[in-house]
């Protein structure tokens, strides 16, 4: 199985990719389309299923990009992502134990507490309805097909939030068409309503976000149509995007009186949701893996702690329960601001949030200049930026180094990095993605004794 979550055979020495496959089932496949270095290939028939095959339950599986694993049992599921995590290791040279199992998600539907949908007007069609002419049936509200950001299938059925979930996005679907709004036109970059964010806590308390391309005197009735037909206790929010190719960015203003935020609770801790905020996007499982990360990095009443990438400072108050201080550092204000937020409602005052790029703040300068860490945590960015932030954890001269990462290529990369001056004492892998390839893992790294 490649990384990407894709299994892979290989014909006269050529590496063929077949989505939808399992490893060691037997399929006569029809070759699609030749890449550089490898092939994709299209199963015509399944010859010997996999024991581990299953149906699909969502009628979109196969086609949608969201959860591209739902044909393999979740039991097997896991066996899969251990072994990529392992393949990762040895393909860095790195030793190891048994990796231990991969600690499943407490659900494996309805577990995510966001999503977000496009608009738009010329929609993905399945071979078996044949060409739409009809305008209003070629509009779509839904996600891309795999591996095609310009394309929309207008999703009839989602598993990935509870509900009422799809019901909010079908109504706003249908208020759209009513209003006769332009849908996003992927292609002319024209169209006005452009995006729906659904975002809702562990509580079944939710919060709409709807994007639009430009200011229009039609938003204010579609939007209070909208508001009518939700939950009373439903927050809803839009936005004038600053640019109408992106889905992201504008100012986000609440639509009537809304609080602007959901809690979230973990463990005795309490965290806040805002529309522009981020919070791990599977609650139940993020509980279990900042407690990880607190037990691994088992902080004591003297230790300083440095947390990189410290988001809206989840691992960080976990930790600082335990620890004498702990400084946070992110580059995104709006994180640093629900850090700081969630620090004060829970009544923790041994932590420093630093707003700002960890590359050009996490320097030896810094370090000097501040109490000097005797454990790091960190998620690292990508690969190519991880030489620089190498340099400064050795300097700081720390021990341990927790590494939390969701990527196994990345994250192997980077204990490699570091096995001149660490040893692994600990991976353990957490699945925060269900029916995807996707897996999270935790890494306790600690300085070997010859080191100098």
């Amino acid at each position: 199985m490649h990384p990407d979550g894709k299994a892979y055979g290989f014909d006269r020495g050529r590496r063929v990719f077949v989505p939808g496959s399992i490893p060691g089932e037997t399929l006569t496949i029809m070759m699609e389309k030749r890449q550089i270095g490898y092939f994709v290939a299209e199963i015509m028939l399944i010859e010997q299923a996999s024991p581990n095959r299953i149906t699909p339950f969502c009628k979109h599986a196969g086609l949608c990009g969201g959860c591209n694993w739902q044909h393999i049992a979740y039991t097997h599921q896991l066996t899969l992502k251990s072994e990529i995590i392992s393949e990762a290791l040895i393909k860095q040279q790195i030793e190891f134990k048994i990796i231990a199992l991969v600690i499943p998600s407490p659900m494996q539907i309805q577990f995510r507490n966001r999503t977000e949908y496009t608009f738009s007007s010329s929609r993905w069609f399945y071979e078996s309805e044949g060409k739409v002419i009809d305008p209003v049936g070629r509009l779509a509200l839904g996600f891309n097909p795999e591996g095609m950001t310009e394309r929309i299938i207008d999703i009839e059925e989602c598993w990935l939030q509870p509900h009422p979930a799809h019901h909010f996005s079908r109504l706003a679907k249908e208020l759209a068409i009513l209003h006769q709004l332009e849908f996003w036109n992927p292609r002319l970059k024209t169209g006005l309503i452009r995006n729906l964010e659904l975002k809702n806590n562990t509580a079944n308390q939710w919060m709409l976000l709807v994007g639009f391309t430009q200011d229009d005197p039609r938003i204010g009735q579609y939007m209070k149509d909208l508001k009518d037909k939700l939950p009373k206790e439903t927050q809803l929010f839009f936005t004038i995007l600053n640019d109408a190719t992106k889905a992201l960015g504008g100012e986000v203003a609440p639509f009537e009186q809304a609080s602007g935020e959901l809690l979230e609770f973990s463990g005795k801790l309490k965290f806040r949701i805002r529309p522009s905020g981020f919070y791990q996007t599977n609650p139940l499982q993020a509980s279990i893996l900042f407690k990880m990360v607190s037990e691994l990095a088992a902080a004591k009443a003297e230790d300083i702690v440095y947390d990189l990438y410290t988001g809206a400072g989840t691992i960080a108050l976990h930790v600082a329960h335990h620890a004498n201080f702990v400084i946070g550092i992110e580059a995104n204000e709006n994180s640093i601001e629900d850090a700081n937020y969630n620090a004060q409602i829970n009544g923790i005052a041994n932590v420093r949030f630093i707003q700002g790029d960890v590359l050009a703040t996490f320097t030896s300068d810094f370090v000097d200049s501040n109490p000097k860490p005797s454990i790091v945590i960190l998620d690292p960015p990508r690969s190519g930026t991880l030489i620089v932030l190498n340099k400064t954890t050795l300097y700081a001269h720390q021990h341990p180094l927790i590494d939390v990462c969701c990527n196994p290529s990345a994250i192997a990369k980077h204990i490699n990095m570091l096995t001149t001056a660490y040893s692994m004492a600990c991976i353990q892998n957490i699945d925060m993605f269900p029916h995807t390839h996707h897996i999270e893992t935790v890494v306790k790294l600690v300085r070997r004794s010859d080191w100098q």
